[in-house]
């Protein structure tokens, strides 16, 4: 039940990734494929594919920045 709070949300997304074999394409930075997946064909008309890419090249040039001693943006 995805009412159930954030550890429950988390479970569910993972059981789908598993599920439909998501996990070598989130390996693979294929984000056009997990968004047609994940929110159905209409993700070109949110550009949600252009979104989770943005959201991971910001996390992950906090975390390198993390690493190397930087602080992280806000």
């Amino acid at each position: 039940d995805l009412k159930s709070g954030i550890e429950a949300n988390v479970k569910a997304f993972g059981r789908f990734v598993k599920y439909t074999n998501l996990i070598e394409v989130l390996n693979n930075h294929n984000w056009e494929k997990f968004a047609r997946v994940y929110n159905g064909n209409g993700f070109r008309l949110n550009h949600y594919d252009l979104k989770i890419a943005a959201e991971y090249n910001e996390i992950m040039k906090d975390a390198i920045g993390f690493i190397n001693g930087r602080p992280i943006s806000s």
